[in-house]
């Protein structure tokens, strides 16, 4: 039986889950349900990989994977310039553009030339209009992860194509607690029993309590047909709510009504710290996006029992990313680090798991942490990122040379670089380590690479948030949250 290339969300039935993805699964559900699911249509891993074989493209990328010269970060780059553009001047199949275009036609009998938003989990979302132009989107997105992740075997690129609706607000709700957020910077909560509204911000509000109540009722609608909590993304346009999508949330994942009031919604992510002795489950309940968790160096040698034990620490805050921060500096102890790390992912399933590699001096030691990595078993993928500490004002000099290769995302232990200035100097401990903070985000901001900051506190903070850093990593996650949505109401006043 032949798989499926593009299938319309009105179309999509259980079965398709392993072409669409879950949460096309849902959407279509959710459609077929008379929900006002925004229109569009899926392109499927069947299509990636069929592209992939016509072009004759898995040879070629093999080829060339193992032709890399890891030593040398141009060999990286070149590498995967050289796959992007044989995605960009592959073929693609007569009989899947016409199947695409007939789809896409489709929604511009909704409006003519029709502007269509182009998303996958592994890629940044595009608007954009015209067949041309939508071929164009789907390469990009199918280059951006072949040349990403080579010899990926799983979580092949499942891409969403969708109407635009010019939104006139746009947010998300949860369903389990009925919680609505807006891009706005706006946040409310519904009770359940009475539908009263309570406005979590001192932010004007922008849509009345009955178009308010009209969304919680929609989403009290979804939760009657899906078993497990939903959040909800919408759309508000011309007077109507629309559904763009939706994903399952964990039950760590939900912050309780009771809690709220203390819990502001903030653009800037709050990570918090784990160690052995943690209460995690607790910790899971926080309004934090992750946790980044100390290496266990001692008190577990077994490989299976210290990945045991991650897993203990990390579950509770599945789906959200736990950055496992390797403790030790010695290379017999690190490669047992990542050894247990690599049975927490693929063994014990704990695929949340990322890792924050130890301190390097240099490109070189960075390197033999590569090789390390590799032994582990421990590859990149969407849900494996690789984190780097700048804890060192070399490593921050050279920051650029280190995001040649695939960086995942970085670390700014603000901390230990203020302690590192004082020392040599007392006068740059103002305005000589503000100075590299700002140069590290901007740089990290450039490449589009994540940055975090731990250990920001006071100026430091107020300085990272507004330059438009991606977390902060603390243990006081509550007043930390409190302080960010301070500095962030004053930067979007």
């Amino acid at each position: 039986m032949k798989l499926p290339l593009v299938i319309a969300i009105t179309s999509i039935v259980q079965d398709d889950e392993q072409l669409v993805g879950k949460e096309n699964v849902l959407l279509g559900k959710l459609s077929q349900s008379g929900f006002p699911v925004v229109p569009g249509f899926v392109v499927t891993k069947t299509a990636y990989k069929q592209f992939l074989n016509e072009n004759n493209l898995p040879v070629k990328i093999k080829h060339l994977v193992g032709t890399i010269d890891v030593t040398h970060a141009d060999s990286v780059k070149k590498t995967r310039g050289i796959i992007k553009k044989f995605i960009m001047q592959g073929i693609m199949d007569e009989a899947f553009v016409s199947e695409l275009f007939s789809h896409y036609a489709k929604l511009e009998g909704l409006v003519k030339g029709a502007r269509v938003i182009v998303f996958s989990p592994v890629a940044k979302p595009v608007i954009t209009q015209g067949e041309a132009n939508l071929i164009l989107a789907i390469k990009e997105i199918w280059a951006s992860y072949a040349s990403s992740y080579p010899l990926e075997k799983h979580d092949l690129p499942v891409i969403t194509v969708q109407h635009a609706f010019p939104p006139d607000l746009q947010g998300e709700i949860t369903t389990d607690n009925l919680l609505i957020t807006m891009q706005n910077g706006e946040a409310y909560t519904v009770e359940k029993t009475t539908l009263l509204m309570h406005n979590k911000t001192a932010r004007q509000q922008t849509l009345s309590d009955e178009t308010l109540l009209e969304l919680a009722k929609l989403a009290l609608q979804v939760k009657l047909i899906t078993y497990f909590p939903q959040k909800i993304s919408w759309i508000y346009s011309g007077e109507k709510f629309f559904i763009t999508h939706t994903r399952e949330t964990a039950a760590d994942d939900i912050v309780h009504i009771s809690s709220l009031p203390q819990f502001p919604v903030t653009a800037t992510k709050l990570f918090t710290i784990l160690s052995q002795s943690t209460q995690t489950k607790e910790k899971a309940l926080l309004p934090v996006d992750g946790a980044i968790l100390d290496g266990l160096t001692v008190e577990h040698t077994d490989t299976k029992k210290r990945a045991e034990k991650i897993m203990l620490l990390a579950s509770p805050f599945s789906p959200r990313p736990v950055i496992y921060a390797v403790a030790s500096s010695e290379p017999q102890a690190i490669a047992a680090e990542l050894a247990a790390l690599s049975y927490a992912r693929n063994v014990l399933q704990q695929k949340h798991l990322w890792v924050l590699l130890p301190s390097v001096k240099n490109i070189a030691d960075f390197l033999a942490l590569e090789k390390l990595m590799q032994h582990a078993k421990l590859y990149r993928s969407a849900s494996f990122q690789v984190l780097i500490a700048v804890d060192t004002p070399e490593v921050a000099f050279s920051l650029e040379d280190f995001l040649k290769f695939l960086i995942g995302g970085v670390v700014l232990n603000v901390p230990t670089l203020t302690k590192l200035f004082s020392g040599t100097d007392g006068a740059s401990e103002g305005k000589g380590i503000l100075w590299l903070i700002e140069r590290t985000i901007q740089i990290a901001n450039a490449h589009a690479i994540p940055i975090f900051a731990i250990g920001a506190q006071g100026t430091f903070l107020e300085k990272s948030v507004f330059l438009g850093i991606n977390g902060i990593i603390t243990h006081d996650a509550i007043r930390t949250k409190h302080m960010i949505s301070e500095i962030e109401r004053k930067l979007f006043a």
